[in-house]
């Protein structure tokens, strides 16, 4: 039997028994563990990766961040807020850096890596900052596929990275840093399978840009508390039988404001187009749950 780790798991695994005799398509425990310590940042700066100024010593406010090292999806990261802040046995400062938020997903197989997309990361809304909520693919140049080809080359083998890799970077006019490793599979899942058919055949190959399309996953956040009923749950399967959506509720879940809803998926020939699309779709869900009332 097969195993493949994912987000919101990698993050928080402590018992490496769960993979047992299984096939691991991702990284070992131990390579999750050790990029979610203190030692993750030394071992950049060994290695002369650019990453934001990262900390245990106590910062004030200012433009600080507090992080834990179990965050995912921009949750558990917040500005330093008040006056001599002391972190917790699982938290680290970093230093906030005005940029462009970039992933870039990759795969390693036996140290052969394939830059599979690369995406902006769209944020949820001012009020949280740092919480993503979705991912458009990105057109890069030459130049940069160069550069951070050659980063996850690095980050690679420093880390013994295998399988689907998901790295974050923060773009500023001059330089590439690195904000964090995320060495298993995450919201871009859809997008790969989009790009490419099987991401573990040893014959994968840099994809990015080759369809001309902009490929798109976003997070429908619920704005007020929703119930799926047994009237919800009728338009739930409906959404079911197409592509453009996942992750969906079950019946007698409960979905509190602000919480995901869903995944919606969409691809467009046109970033602004698809970003119409993205609002209008994410309207239309939101409408006729009001439709399908307890």
């Amino acid at each position: 039997m097969k195993i493949l780790v994912g987000s919101g798991f990698a993050e928080k695994i402590e018992n490496v028994d769960i993979v047992s005799k299984r096939e691991n398509l991702g990284n070992n425990i131990n390579c999750l563990k050790k990029i979610r310590s203190f030692s993750f940042f030394k071992n950049l700066k060994k290695n002369n990766i650019k990453f934001p100024q990262t900390t245990l010593s106590v910062r004030n406010k200012g433009d600080w961040l507090v992080k834990n090292f179990s965050s995912y999806g921009g949750v558990k990261v917040n500005y330093v807020k008040q006056k001599d802040k002391k972190l917790n046995n699982d938290e680290y400062f970093q230093k906030f850096i005005p940029g462009k938020l970039v992933s870039l997903q990759f795969y390693n197989n036996d140290h052969k890596i394939s830059i599979i997309s690369i995406c902006d990361q769209v944020i949820y809304d001012q009020n949280k900052p740092f919480v993503i909520k979705g991912l458009i693919t990105k057109r890069v140049s030459k130049n940069f596929l160069k550069k951070v080809s050659d980063l996850t080359i690095k980050l690679s083998k420093i880390f013994d990275l295998n399988g689907i890799n998901n790295i974050d970077m923060i773009l500023t006019q001059k330089n590439i840093f690195l904000l964090e490793v995320n060495a298993r599979p995450g919201l871009s899942t859809n997008i790969i399978s989009k790009k490419i058919k099987n991401p573990f055949n040893k014959k994968t190959k840099i994809v990015n840009q080759t369809d001309n399309l902009f490929h798109s996953t976003t997070i429908l956040y619920a704005t007020k508390n929703i119930f799926i009923d047994k009237k919800k749950i009728k338009f739930i399967k409906k959404l079911s039988l197409s592509k453009n959506f996942s992750e969906l509720p079950v019946i007698d879940e409960k979905i509190m404001k602000n919480q995901p809803f869903c995944l919606i998926h969409l691809k467009s020939k046109e970033r602004e187009k698809l970003l119409k699309l993205i609002q209008n779709k994410s309207n239309w869900v939101l409408s006729q749950l009001d439709d399908y009332k307890n």
